[in-house]
């Protein structure tokens, strides 16, 4: 039987989160395991400058938002994203309990 919660979950996954028709595919490099491919929404990072003070007013890291499923082995602190060249380090791995993860990472030099 499906329960309340679980028909909430797979709505959001299926119909507001749809990585499928939004997401685009990275390399995904784990520490321990092996390189895997998985679709992501990538959220580049994004910084907003004053135009008379020229201080930055706002600034996220980049991030990517997959169905925790979708992953072969756990997202850890260290793991490498790879998106057409550019490779990101896993900083945090943020599941939210329903099915999402949200992995905040940074631009690795």
């Amino acid at each position: 039987m499906t329960t309340f919660k679980d028909a909430i979950d797979a709505e959001i996954i299926t119909n507001h989160l749809n990585i499928d028709e939004f997401g685009e595919t990275v390399t995904y490099k784990p520490i321990v395991g092996s390189i895997f491919d998985i679709k992501v929404i990538f959220d580049d990072a994004y910084e907003g400058v004053d135009t008379e003070s020229g201080q930055v007013i706002n600034t996220r890291q980049p991030k990517i938002i997959a169905r925790t499923a979708d992953f072969s082995t756990e997202p850890a602190q260290g793991d490498i994203v790879d998106r057409d060249g550019t490779e990101y380090k896993v900083r945090k791995h943020l599941p939210d309990g329903a099915g999402i993860s949200e992995i905040l990472l940074h631009e690795k030099n």
